[in-house]
């Protein structure tokens, strides 16, 4: 396994589901990670560091549960500093889990395409 799940046939079939019911996963995943990434900025924006730790704790739960790895270690990253009050490189961490989360969503949105799948 890579920066993402790509096969997810064999995903699917770990979590004794089929294709379909992935999708779904998968939708609602990509609803809740890009919810999470807008309130990313929000909070760092109001300088919120508590609410900033919450979601990005919530963002590596998510994308761990989904196997979206680059997404999960960003946050993890992340997460840690923050925890340990390390709030320097906030900015430079919410810019990369969100340009992680938007590619994250091509790729994933992609790998259903091509089996004939939309996630819109």
């Amino acid at each position: 396994m890579e920066k993402y799940r790509e096969d997810i046939k064999t995903f699917a079939m770990e979590l004794d589901l089929d294709l379909a019911d992935l999708a779904d996963l998968f939708i609602e995943y990509l609803s809740e990670i890009k919810n999470y990434g807008n309130q990313l900025m929000i909070s760092l924006l109001e300088e919120d560091y508590k609410k900033l730790q919450q979601d990005t704790h919530a963002i590596k739960g998510i994308s761990g549960n989904m196997c979206i790895l680059d997404v999960f270690t960003e946050a993890d990253e992340f997460d840690k500093q923050l925890k340990s009050k390390i709030t320097i490189d906030a900015n430079t961490h919410v810019i990369r889990l969100q340009l992680l989360i938007e590619d994250s969503a091509f790729r994933i949105k992609k790998v259903f395409s091509q089996e004939g799948i939309s996630l819109e």
